[in-house]
């Protein structure tokens, strides 16, 4: 449609053009436009333009354009359009100006799809995707210009380097970004290498969802070019912060997200640490943590140099964790505290062929949640031979499934045993250096042990190395195991200590055959002595 034609749709609320190969641009350009800012389609709420192969833009034109009801905008498979609104002139107003606009050239205003010369005050949903040659989304000023973005999708846009382009004058402090934000997805752009280079610290106070997948550049969410500007929480004095430091991380401490819910990482191909201590400290509603296809990651949390010392509660609201395919990943968390997961109810590590241990320890100064001797007495080398030690609390776990972690030689210590009140689901597959599952401690007592008093499920597959599940003196009762599968572990000869009796009264179904008032310890000696092997 024509410019005079566009004026006068003035009730206009839903625009939609798909499929019209051979459309460059919706509105043609006037010769004499005039200045000043024009608002287009006052009432306009929802834009969809969708597969369009030669749009290069929505329009042309020397004014500041307005969409004052705009809600949604969804622009797919566009590939020629690099920016919405094709400038030719800077000598109209903007609606916030980065520099005098004298100074501003065109070129700068046309490299991202939104610049300072649109206004979509209460645009709530912002989707992207096949747009193969924009480099950049939007321009600081449109940014803080979005206060009611709620969504921000960008998908399959090849050429695109960064979300938001630099600003020249900055100044300093924090900034709000997109205050209304709730759910941010980046996705295939292999060639975005951060969301937003600035000196800003930013703060997304309402965002609850990212998703970044398919990002193989990405090694930071924001990159910081200068340490001079405030932190939400200084690990060091800014002073003695390096650039390098803040930026090896995806999230370090100049990024606030205190309502963040769903945070999930899928190839990342350079990323090599996901986060610093502050920030992680600061995720006080993360539910869902999941990491999957980030072959150079080496750590989830990184080393914070001053800790002090005592327990270090992580993720308070934290549900699940996923670790998937992480083929360098050593472990989730280099540190001197030992760490509490309070709600923590399912794990799920697998393809981790380097991981041993779940939290590293470099010293054993700090107190733990049950101290199996004296700290003092308690060497790092015995803390770090098990997935999980004594320094490591989750009273709530409920399911832990552990895949394909190739050098894991013990899963948990008999302390952390003892502390899984909850657990109902346990699964070790495909792990060829396990030996045993718990790790027996010197000072046992006697009697009669309950373990895992709620679990259910267990299945040992194809661990190669396994010798028993637990090596101990004492009595056990699993009382509501259900179903047991033990296949393929050629070196597993006693569930427990021969000799020792391992109650199950619940249990029904061993190897997918009904069994009723066995017990596990005898039926596994059985099993191998018949040398029955079921694959």
């Amino acid at each position: 449609m024509s410019t005079s034609v566009a004026r006068g749709l003035l009730n206009l609320r839903k625009l939609e053009i798909e499929d019209c190969h051979s459309m460059e641009e919706v509105i043609t350009e006037e010769q004499q436009q005039g200045e000043g800012v024009m608002t287009l389609f006052p009432l306009l709420e929802e834009l969809n333009l969708t597969k369009l192969s030669k749009l290069g833009h929505f329009f042309v034109t020397e004014h500041a354009l307005k969409f004052p009801f705009l809600r949604e905008v969804e622009i797919y498979d566009c590939p020629e359009m690099k920016t919405f609104i094709q400038q030719k002139y800077v000598s109209t107003p903007s609606f916030e100006s980065v520099n005098s606009d004298d100074e501003m050239k065109v070129d700068d205003l046309n490299k991202a799809m939104f610049n300072s010369k649109v206004s979509c005050p209460n645009l709530e949903k912002l989707y992207i995707r096949n747009c193969g040659k924009l480099r950049n989304l939007m321009s600081p000023s449109v940014a803080r210009g979005l206060l009611n973005l709620r969504r921000l999708e960008i998908e399959d846009c090849h050429s695109m380097e960064e979300v938001i382009t630099e600003a020249e004058q900055q100044g300093e402090g924090i900034m709000t970004l997109f205050p209304l934000l709730e759910e941010l997805h980046l996705l295939t752009l292999p060639k975005l290498g951060h969301f937003f280079l600035t000196e800003h610290a930013l703060k997304f106070p309402f965002l609850k969802q990212v998703v970044i997948s398919g990002c193989p550049e990405m090694k930071t969410f924001v990159q910081q070019k200068s340490v001079s500007t405030p932190s939400f929480e200084s690990v060091n004095s800014d002073d003695e912060v390096k650039v390098d430091d803040l930026n090896k991380a995806m999230f370090k401490y100049k990024v606030s997200c205190p309502n963040l819910e769903k945070l999930y990482i899928r190839n990342c191909g350079k990323l090599r640490n996901l986060m610093s201590p502050s920030v992680a400290r600061g995720l006080l509603n993360l539910r869902r943590l999941e990491i999957e296809d980030c072959h150079s990651m080496e750590e989830v949390i990184t080393e914070a140099e001053q800790q002090g010392e005592g327990i270090m509660t992580l993720f308070p609201l934290l549900e699940e964790l996923h670790l998937l395919t992480l083929p360098k990943l050593g472990h989730f968390f280099l540190t001197e505290h030992a760490l509490k997961f309070p709600f923590l109810q399912q794990v799920v590590i697998s393809g981790c062929p380097e991981m041993t241990t779940f939290v590293q320890q470099k010293s054993v100064s700090t107190p733990s949640f049950e101290s199996v001797n004296n700290d003092d007495e308690v060497k790092v080398d015995d803390l770090n031979k098990a997935m999980f030690n004594y320094k490591v609390s989750c009273p709530n776990l409920e399911k832990l499934y552990i895949l394909n972690c190739g050098k894991l030689r013990n899963l948990m210590s008999q302390s952390v045993a003892n502390g899984l009140l909850n657990l109902r689901d346990l699964t070790i597959e495909d792990c060829q250096s396990i030996e045993k599952v718990i790790t027996e401690e010197e000072q046992q007592g006697e009697g009669i042990m309950t373990l895992f008093p709620l679990l259910e499920e267990l299945k040992l597959r194809r661990l190669f190395s396994l010798g028993h599940f637990f090596l101990t003196e004492h009595a056990l009762q699993i009382p509501f195991l259900r179903e047991v599968m033990i296949y393929d572990c050629p070196e597993m000869k006693t569930f427990v200590q021969q000799g020792i009796s391992v109650s199950t009264p619940s249990l029904r179904n061993v190897n997918h055959e009904y069994v009723e008032k066995v017990d596990l310890n005898k039926w596994t000696q059985q099993m191998f002595t018949s040398q029955v092997c079921v694959v």
